[in-house]
């Protein structure tokens, strides 16, 4: 479990970084704070913590070209489904970062403020 000031600096990381990538200000939920995978891909393996935040904004991303193609806004609902019907356009984490979301309840509480 991440110390307070590794949670801190974290945070500023997601707000600094959206900022960057996205144009766009949030304040961020840490829902997953232990989240880690391990995938392999033609010879290469990836072994990461990754803690999973969330966020909302009223704003329209302002996509950062050198950080972003492009995005597609969804409804949960509709990305859970689309990953079921075409697993193969989501990484392997993201997949899993999905599963691990519908059964949290932090992350309910957070859908459920909408």
């Amino acid at each position: 479990m991440a110390t307070r000031c590794q949670a801190k600096k974290t945070d500023q990381a997601v707000i600094r970084r959206t900022e960057q990538e996205l144009g766009i200000t949030v304040r961020p939920q840490l829902i997953l704070p232990d989240f880690h995978y391990r995938a392999r891909y033609r010879g290469i393996v990836e072994n990461e913590i990754c803690p999973v935040y969330v966020a909302r904004s009223d704003n329209q991303p302002q996509l950062n070209p050198e950080e972003v193609h492009s995005y597609r806004w969804m409804d949960w609902g509709e990305f859970l489904a689309d990953i079921e019907r075409r697993p193969w356009r989501y990484s392997l984490w993201s997949r899993k970062e999905a599963s691990l979301l519908q059964e949290s309840s932090d992350f309910m509480k957070f859908l459920s403020r909408s």
